[in-house]
């Protein structure tokens, strides 16, 4: 598979200490993921947090008072366009390792594998994707399951 040369920006921070993560693979992973999904010149933010920031996150601005896994904010939900010279800023993605170690662990899953998946699932929602029916989380999780099929060999080596 040929890497991309369009320049996607990738920006993590992590606030996290419950998963050791390759910044630079994940970057690479994720610039691939916008890539095969049509965004080139993008740029997006990738934050990974504790449990209890989740939750204080999940609490002020959807008003659901625990720890989820994954949350994304759409700049364009604020009406915003903004543009740079490297295209446009999608939004922010914010996950919870902790979540991800959880749920691996109960499923009998890589760890990489889970995260990965959470880092698609906020990429789909940024790009329009929704979860609130049957009918939309169905297209919503094959379309993880492609993502994470196509760049498998790229998941894993995110931890």
């Amino acid at each position: 598979m040929r890497r991309s040369e369009e320049p996607c920006l990738v920006f993590v921070s992590n606030h996290s200490s419950q998963v050791k993560i390759r910044i630079q693979n994940l970057k690479r992973f994720t610039r691939d993921i916008l890539n095969f999904l049509g965004d080139r010149k993008t740029s997006l933010s990738l934050i990974f947090v504790s449990d209890a920031t989740m939750r204080r996150i999940n609490r002020q601005y959807l008003k659901h008072d625990w720890a989820t896994d994954v949350l994304a904010f759409p700049l364009a939900q604020a009406g915003a366009t903004k543009r740079a010279s490297f295209g446009h800023f999608l939004g922010e993605v914010i996950i919870s390792p902790k979540r991800a170690q959880v749920y691996a662990r109960q499923h009998n899953l890589p760890v990489a594998q889970e995260l990965a998946r959470y880092v698609c699932h906020g990429i789909l929602h940024l790009k329009g994707y929704s979860d609130h029916s049957k009918r939309k989380r169905t297209m919503m999780e094959r379309k993880e399951t492609q993502l994470l099929y196509r760049f498998r060999q790229d998941v894993k080596q995110l931890l």
